[in-house]
């Protein structure tokens, strides 16, 4: 399975794409969100030999973040899961940044917890390294 993810909430954007499991590539890049990222895409994706319609599922982060970032970011996947008849997953912020690791964007952890069930070792085989579970300062 094929899993292309995308992050764009924040400041730092990012794409990742994981196969069968493993993490393949991942790219960060921040500026103009609507002039930044498609360029950014099409390079990610030629560099990995990849196209949109091989891609088997599109996943993004639904939140919390820019208010902008949050509506391109989930329009991008699920218009590209309508057009091929792909699924879509999404993720939560929170959830996110609780498996992330510092030499890796958010994008590559969306992409590699978009296999439904995964228990934290399972993500950790696919990550390349056990996820350090952190917990959220409440206010």
């Amino acid at each position: 399975m094929r899993v292309l993810a995308i992050e764009t909430t924040g400041e730092v954007k990012s794409i990742a794409l994981a196969e069968d499991r493993t993490l393949i590539g991942e790219i960060s890049f921040s500026g103009n969100l609507l002039t930044e990222f498609w360029p950014r895409l099409d390079a990610f994706l030629r560099e990995n030999r990849k196209a949109i319609k091989d891609i088997d599922l599109f996943a993004a982060c639904n939140g919390p973040g820019s208010w902008t970032g949050l509506r391109f970011g989930l329009a991008v996947v699920k218009g590209w899961a309508v057009v091929i008849g792909k699924e879509v997953s999404v993720r939560s912020f929170p959830e996110l940044t609780a498996t992330a690791l510092p030499a890796h964007t958010l994008a590559a952890a969306l992409a590699c917890q978009c296999f439904l069930g995964q228990r934290p070792e399972e993500i950790a085989v696919n990550y390349g390294h056990l996820p350090k579970f952190r917990t959220l300062a409440s206010n």
